[in-house]
């Protein structure tokens, strides 16, 4: 049984529904709107994506994103990357890609990629 589900067990169905609707109500307005659930969504999917590329130490060098984009289109797909971005990354190598993504995210300029990091770029990338 993973975290989540062992806390749920333990907690009645409204505290549970309480820390839930904390966590996405970012408004502080005790409603979840679409943009609020989108976002959280769309956080959750982030770390996925970071934790399934970056492994055990929690930091994404530039070989471990390269591997990542070069295995599927979960990051282009999270970003939003239309049919002409994806055929614009087909024509190029993925060490280039790799390469041009790793030099945005990479903030601090030391080679690898924290999740605030990670976060921030995938954010940055959203709402251009």
């Amino acid at each position: 049984m993973d975290e989540h589900a062992k806390l749920r067990k333990g907690l009645q169905m409204d505290t549970w529904t309480n820390m839930v609707t904390m966590r996405l109500d970012t408004s502080g307005d005790d409603e979840i709107s679409w943009e609020e659930f989108e976002q959280a969504m769309f956080f959750y999917m982030a770390k996925e994506i970071f934790n399934e590329a970056a492994g055990a130490d929690g930091k994404l060098s530039a070989q471990e994103l390269q591997t990542k984009l070069a295995a599927d289109n979960e990051i282009e797909e999270l970003l939003g990357m239309d049919e002409a971005g994806l055929n614009i990354k087909r024509k190029i190598t993925a060490e280039s890609w790799a390469s041009i993504l790793h030099d945005r995210i990479d903030e601090s300029k030391d080679g690898i990629i924290t999740w605030d990091e990670f976060q921030n770029g995938m954010l940055a990338a959203m709402m251009s």
